[in-house]
């Protein structure tokens, strides 16, 4: 069997695979060449094996997203804690993430504008004047408190949250995952690993949050869960912010190595973190994507599209127009219709086929195009799963109150049908009237009777 991959018709991968049994499966490990950014169209297939009865199911269809470079972030401090090393090794476990510290002082060699994210671990009152620039600009911030951070310095320098103390002391708080946080997703072991975790050291007083739903973690106190957030992420002014308001980082990835092994939830939490805070540091000012590349046919395609005015501040004033195509058929054209600060066109249900649309719009004196693709295939449930289910059809059996039996147990068909009392010949009843007078033969009869009995009463004398 030759499995092949193609782009654009040209073939980028290819080998030969052994096929050993009549029940193969195997799982390939591909490496293709990012040559470009951008989203890429690639076309898997395999050749049939000799007798293969249903080959419906030997081609697919993938896209994949290519993205810029890696990220580049930049972590400042004033002075050493075992926190910064953890963080550093946490992140730099995703390797589309380069992080570089450096302490405060250092920063007038540095080109802020050449990072994506930049993260302050506890700085103090002093450097926010060397970072005036970097506070005031767009560039996403994330926030590290702790025993060292100046929070009359923090409540000014941002305004996702307020911490309202007298003084700086410090309280052990746990963390306490929070239901309603929808900015992103971590999984369900992640959570729970932290929620187990040591607690952090965080400021004692009164917390506000700007956010409502961009409280990752909040923070429980002994027993008590509080609604004071310990991690959150939201928007302030056009931009994306993140306070961690404790420290003690590296208690998590202690005892997360000594219950587990491994480090996986903490390079979780900061991969997923960086990635929100990141999501619009290179964000295109004007973008349209489908729902999903690939649709099911008979399945509504949906197309979306997101304008950002200079702010980066999501806007739907002007009106978006959105053109589909499809090879040898007439351009359609259509205006996206506004959805919450977006947009979003319904193209209802199309043929199979593979398209492409085009975006277009303007904001002020400039104008905004996108494009993409999207392919519509064939849906034909049946050869997705070419082998038997053995199980899925002992249990429809069951549902229906029969039985699954197999190419041997044949014989035993006939008896379980006779035994079977559900099972029954249909005897069927179908009664039809007609009105007698309505039989014209029957009507002469009658008629012609009356007639003669008429007669002989009238020769005999009695009428």
């Amino acid at each position: 069997m030759h499995l092949s991959i193609t782009e654009d018709g040209r073939q980028v991968s290819g080998q030969i695979i052994p096929v050993t049994n009549d029940a193969f499966k195997k799982i390939l490990t591909i490496k293709l060449n990012a040559d470009r950014k951008g989203i890429h169209k690639f076309n898997i297939s395999i050749t049939p094996v000799k007798n293969e009865l249903s080959t419906q199911n030997n081609t697919e269809t993938i896209y994949v997203e290519v993205l810029d470079a890696k990220q580049k972030i930049l972590l400042l401090y004033d002075g050493p804690h075992p926190d910064i090393t953890v963080i550093k090794q946490a992140i730099e476990a995703n390797k589309n993430y380069e992080l570089k510290a450096s302490q405060v002082a250092d920063v007038a060699g540095l080109k802020l504008s050449d990072y994506s994210l930049v993260i302050l671990h506890q700085t103090m009152p002093a450097a926010y004047g060397q970072l005036g620039e970097l506070v005031k600009g767009k560039t996403p911030i994330w926030y590290l408190l702790g025993g060292q951070a100046n929070l009359s310095s923090f409540n000014e320098a941002q305004k996702l949250t307020r911490i309202s103390a007298g003084r700086l002391d410090m309280q052990e708080v746990f963390a306490q995952p929070a239901a309603e946080f929808t900015s992103f997703v971590l999984t369900d072991s992640t959570l729970q690993k932290i929620s187990r975790m040591p607690p952090l050291m965080a400021p004692f007083g009164s917390y506000t949050a700007a956010v409502t739903n961009g409280v990752l973690f909040k923070q429980r106190i002994g027993s008590v869960t509080t609604s004071y957030p310990l991690l959150l992420f939201g928007d302030d002014n056009g931009r994306r912010i993140g306070v961690l308001t404790g420290e003690g980082l590296w208690r998590w990835q202690l005892a997360e190595f000594e219950a587990y092994g491994n480090h996986h939830a903490m390079e979780e939490l900061f991969s997923q973190s960086v990635q929100y805070l990141t999501a619009n540091a290179n964000r295109q000012r004007f973008r349209a994507y489908p729902a999903k590349n690939i649709f099911d046919e008979g399945e509504n395609v949906l197309i979306n599209a997101e304008l950002y005015n200079d702010a980066l501040e999501l806007v739907n004033t002007p009106d978006v127009r959105i053109e589909l195509k499809i090879p040898m058929v007439k351009t359609t054209a259509s205006s996206a219709t506004r959805n919450g600060q977006s947009y979003q066109l319904d193209a209802g249900t199309l043929p199979v086929g593979e398209y492409t649309y085009a975006a277009s719009t303007k904001l002020g004196n400039r104008v905004f195009n996108a494009n993409g693709q999207l392919t519509v295939k064939p849906l034909n449930l049946e050869i997705r799963q070419s082998a038997a289910n053995h199980q899925l059809l002992r249990n429809l059996a069951k549902q229906g109150g029969g039985q699954m039996l197999y190419p041997s147990q044949i014989s035993r068909l006939a008896d379980l049908i006779r035994k079977n009392e559900n099972i029954k010949t249909p005897v069927y009843e179908d009664s039809h009237y007609n009105d007698m007078i309505d039989v014209k033969w029957i009507f002469a009869l009658i008629v012609a009777f009356l007639g003669v009995e008429w007669f002989l009463r009238k020769r005999e004398g009695e009428v």
